[in-house]
């Protein structure tokens, strides 16, 4: 039987060769969850009790260290059960779940890899098969130690041409993302693949894959090539094989688009489709500017951004708050001269983790403030405002438009 990537690595867990729209119950090798979702994870699992404890892992990366008594009880009522669980346990400040799972080699080509948050699909830059479920879903794995799966159909997406300057990850996403908003992209899994993701950093893969989310895909996917194995090799991990799909395998549909004359793009408030040529949007005055959240916090975007401030200054109307993802890549960032560039220009360095952008931590807007994010969701509210607009760009954007006081292009600073 010709397969998919999914195909393959859903049918290894099953025991079974598998197609698109069969269902299958299967062992993961991994699983875990966050402070947003843990609690509801807890309450639905059978008897209290893990079967699978080595292969969970729950993570404080919303709300920490905590901003409120109510996330006290919940991170307190986390470290009491996985200390009688005997989980893994990652408070505050390892940083964002999905990059620590990357970052201590868990997330491998050919895995499978279910968590309770909607930054799971990130892992798939590692060719990993990695799904957002539900607590209950979450719950009953870790109380059968299997869980029942039904594989999706999967979407090619081949991006082609040469990558313009300033442009980036975010952009090719936002591009993306406007483009295919006719397609039914909920429930399928997506594969990227062609000349542009050969040519993106590791780093950018992570920023492709995590942004499907906003397309409610199961998973994304990356094939694995030399880029991928020298990553891994960087970690510690001496790997040189993984999973790809057949020649003539069925998609359930192919996508082909050249991004040659892409522009870096800006997404207007509440409307994750809408997005504009930065130009369009320009002198746009903004109060806040944020650089995090799990598709953009990673050593290449926080060297990004101290590219564009090194030698200037944040403008002074702008409260800029930085998140590194991990406290391992605000260490390397620190070691590099990152972090001291950003803050020498007036930038606030935050807790590793997802800082403001979802509304529950530090950088919380005002009524009537104006934000430029390189967050994945910009619907009202989410950044704990309603009263505030929420516009999303790359690092590279977010860096120049805090420099001025207002949406800017990005190239005159690369």
């Amino acid at each position: 039987m010709v397969q998919t990537i999914i195909e393959k690595i859903i049918s290894s867990h099953a025991s079974a060769s598998l197609k698109a729209g069969d269902t299958a119950r299967c062992k993961v090798d991994f699983c875990f969850s966050n402070d947003a979702t843990t609690i509801s994870v807890i309450e639905k699992i059978s008897a209290n009790r893990i079967v699978i404890p080595k292969k969970y892992a729950a993570f404080i990366d919303h709300g920490g260290p905590s901003p409120r008594v109510e996330d006290s009880a919940i991170q307190s009522r986390m470290r009491k059960f996985a200390g009688e669980n005997k989980i893994s346990f990652f408070d505050a400040p390892n940083g964002i779940s999905v990059h620590v799972v990357a970052g201590l080699g868990l997330a491998l080509p050919g895995k499978l890899i279910l968590a309770a948050d909607n930054a799971a699909l990130s892992l798939g830059a590692l060719a990993a098969a990695s799904f957002n479920v539900t607590p209950a879903a979450l719950a009953g794995l870790l109380s059968q130690g299997e869980i029942t799966i039904t594989v999706p159909p999967t979407i090619k997406v081949i991006l082609n041409g040469r990558i313009p300057r300033g442009v980036f990850a975010k952009d090719i996403m936002f591009d993306f993302i406007n483009k295919i908003s006719g397609v039914v992209t909920a429930g399928r899994a997506i594969e990227f693949t062609g000349a542009v993701v050969d040519a993106l950093s590791m780093d950018a893969r992570f920023t492709i894959c995590s942004m499907s989310a906003c397309l409610s895909a199961e998973c994304a996917v990356i094939p694995a090539d030399k880029k991928t194995f020298a990553w891994l090799s960087g970690i510690g991990i001496k790997k040189r094989d993984g999973v790809y799909a057949d020649n003539n395998c069925a998609y359930e549909k192919v996508i082909v688009l050249d991004i040659s004359k892409l522009s870096p793009l800006v997404v207007k408030p509440a409307d994750t489709y809408a997005c504009a040529d930065v130009g369009s949007l320009k002198g746009l005055v903004i109060n806040e500017a944020f650089l995090g959240g799990p598709t953009n916090s990673r050593l290449e975007d926080l060297e990004i951004t101290a590219k564009i401030l090194r030698g200037r200054k944040i403008h002074p109307d702008v409260k800029f708050y930085t998140a590194p993802a991990t406290q391992e890549i605000f260490l390397r960032a620190l070691a590099k001269g990152f972090i001291k560039t950003i803050a020498g220009a007036g930038g606030m360095i935050l807790v590793p983790g997802y800082g403001p952008c979802e509304g529950n931590h530090c950088g919380i807007p005002a009524d009537g403030d104006v934000v430029i994010s390189t967050a994945n969701d910009n619907r009202r509210g989410i950044m704990g405002n309603a009263n505030a607009s929420v516009y999303l760009a790359s690092p590279a954007t977010v860096a120049a438009s805090a420099l001025r006081g207002r949406i800017t292009d990005p190239r005159a600073y690369l």
